[in-house]
C-alpha cells in the first residue's frame, strides 16, 4: 500500500500523466516541468519558489521509500528518517 501511494506522488497533480520532477513550495504539490511551467508562468503563482525533486527514496537513508517532502530541505524522507530528523532531531524546527 505504501509503494501504491508512493508511485502516485510520483506523477505530475496535474496532468496525471507525467512524472513529478518539482515540488511547489508555496502550492505544496508536485508537477511536471510542462505543468510547472505553464501554471506558473504569469499571476499569482508567478513568484513561487520550486524545489527539484527525485521521487521514490530517502535522501537520508537511501533505502527507504520516501513520504515526506521538507520544503526547509529541500529533501524528501521515509517516515522513521523523518521521525528522527524532523520530529525529534535538528530539524524539528522545520
Amino acid at each position: 500500500e505504501e509503494t501504491k501511494r508512493v508511485q502516485k506522488m510520483k506523477v505530475c497533480i496535474q496532468c496525471d500523466e507525467q512524472d513529478a520532477v518539482l515540488f511547489c513550495d508555496q502550492c505544496k504539490d508536485f508537477f511536471c516541468q510542462m505543468c510547472f511551467d505553464r501554471l506558473h508562468s504569469k499571476g499569482r503563482r508567478q513568484n513561487h519558489r520550486r524545489t527539484w525533486v527525485e521521487m521514490g527514496h530517502c535522501s537520508e537513508c537511501q533505502e527507504s521509500i520516501a513520504l515526506f517532502h521538507c520544503v526547509q530541505c529541500a529533501d524528501l524522507y521515509c517516515r522513521d528518517c523523518y521521525q528522527e530528523w524532523h520530529v525529534r532531531g535538528g530539524g524539528r524546527n522545520h
